[in-house]
């Protein structure tokens, strides 16, 4: 399963397989912010935690270089 948000499109996609399964219009709660270029893998939760951790990734060959968040709403999550 893969979850594709586009700032710039304003929306979100759910893909299985590669099939489009859903998808959504999405607004950012600071609409001056823009999303990083960037693959967000959920990982399996650690022994005796109950959410997920996440691991960021940094698309290469950006024009811009801005900064990608080190944590996706778990003070514990990482980037790597």
């Amino acid at each position: 399963m893969a979850i594709v948000i586009s700032g710039l499109d304003k929306r979100i996609e759910i893909l299985r397989g590669g099939v489009l399964i859903g998808q959504a219009p999405i607004s950012l709660a600071d609409a001056e912010t823009s999303l990083p270029e960037a693959l967000y893998v959920k990982l399996q939760p650690s022994p005796g935690k109950a959410s997920p951790d996440w691991s960021a990734v940094l698309i290469a060959g950006l024009a811009n270089n801005r900064p990608i968040p080190t944590s996706w709403g778990d003070s514990s999550s990482r980037a790597d």
